[in-house]
């Protein structure tokens, strides 16, 4: 119930994403999306409301920061702000290996998003 910062790689942003929506009184100061699939069309149309949020960020999220690297073929919908206004959306360079959790979670982009949400929680 403490949580305050969820970080999801690919498939996980959108179990992520869905476990805002089925909670809406758990509130989050931060998701960061890496390598996300929540703009392919084919994504959306499966999920039970993929409109949720789409007028800024879902109600319970206080910040969003979707970093994606624009060769990862997973992420090829591109910038998600374009379906959720308010996201923090941040372009990286993974090299060869685009869709690499590792390489995600090693940029300085997702190490800062991370320690500025956990230090508002902190105060």
């Amino acid at each position: 119930p403490d949580c305050r910062v969820i970080v999801a790689h690919s498939l996980g942003s959108v179990v992520a994403f869905e476990h805002l929506r089925q909670h809406p009184a758990r509130h989050l100061n931060l998701l960061v999306t890496l390598g996300s699939p929540l703009g392919l069309n084919m994504v959306r149309r499966l999920m039970p409301d993929p409109e949720y949020g789409s007028d800024y960020l879902p109600r319970n999220l206080t910040a969003w920061v979707n970093v994606r690297d624009p060769r990862d073929p997973v992420a090829c919908a591109g910038d998600l702000s374009m379906r959720w206004p308010g996201i923090d959306d941040e372009v990286v360079d993974n090299g060869d290996q685009a869709h690499s959790v590792e390489r995600y979670l090693t940029k300085r982009t997702t190490g800062e998003a991370i320690s500025l949400a956990l230090h508002e929680v902190d105060g």
